[in-house]
């Protein structure tokens, strides 16, 4: 039994769907009100939990033999951030598998946690994985370049507006990688030796600038947008 936690967020209901067309067993960790009727057609079973609710993810762990962790936050509010989800959350977890004897846990990050950018979701995240290697379990970490639904999302709300508002100066290079691709490396690392105790970085095949990616969205998508990267305060800000 596999357990994925943030099954029904993009990465996580992909990893659902690889896992499942390979007929292994899923246990999709899902909060009370998420919308995951449309995991039905997957076989997988449902458990209703919470990363801030460590009985409840005890109880999602026991007799799981992995635990696939793809959680994370779009939106902070002030019960659902960075340091109650993405930290304490992520705590959590390690100690309810511990508890339970996991045998691996694979978890999601970012390329870029550690390279000290002033990024809150970054900080979180780095934390989280320090706290994953600190916990004794068996663990395997991989980090994406940002998904290149990220980017197509930005050219959907650029065409209602005709503009693409980049959260960043648009200079940074990038190699955009597809949710599914990523999913596939998620699952394809827990048959890989190598990815024991190991940080593996992933990302697309070519490297491009922020911008250049959003204005390829754009240009794919059909958009009527122009591109125009955050002024420098306005990134400090963010």
């Amino acid at each position: 039994m596999i357990v994925v936690t943030g099954a029904t967020g993009r990465l996580g209901s992909e990893v659902v769907r690889a896992l499942r067309a390979l007929d292994v067993p899923v246990r999709a960790l899902v909060r009370k009100g998420s919308e995951y009727y449309w995991l039905n057609d997957t076989g997988c079973s449902y458990f209703f939990g919470d990363l801030r609710d460590i009985d409840s993810l005890r109880r999602a762990c026991r007799g799981a033999e992995v635990v696939v962790a793809c959680s994370g936050i779009q939106r902070e509010t002030t019960a659902n951030n960075h340091t109650t989800l993405t930290v304490e959350g992520h705590r959590n977890l390690w100690e309810a598998a511990a508890d339970e004897g996991v045998a691996r846990v694979v978890f999601a990050s970012a390329i870029g946690v550690d390279r000290g950018y002033p990024n809150p979701w970054f900080d979180a995240r780095l934390q989280a994985e320090t706290s994953l290697q600190a916990s004794g379990l068996p663990w395997s970490i991989v980090r994406f370049t940002p998904f290149s639904s990220l980017y197509a999302e930005l050219a959907r709300r650029g065409a209602r507006a005709g503009r693409v508002l980049l959260p960043a100066k648009g200079d940074n290079a990038v190699a955009p990688v597809g949710v599914r691709t990523a999913a596939l490396y998620l699952v394809a690392s827990l048959d890989l030796p190598e990815a024991r105790g190991a940080v593996l970085e992933v990302g697309g095949l070519e490297v491009m600038t922020g911008r250049e990616a959003a204005e390829r969205a754009v240009t794919v998508g059909g958009a009527d947008a122009v591109v125009q990267p955050l002024p420098s305060w306005a990134v400090r800000g963010l």
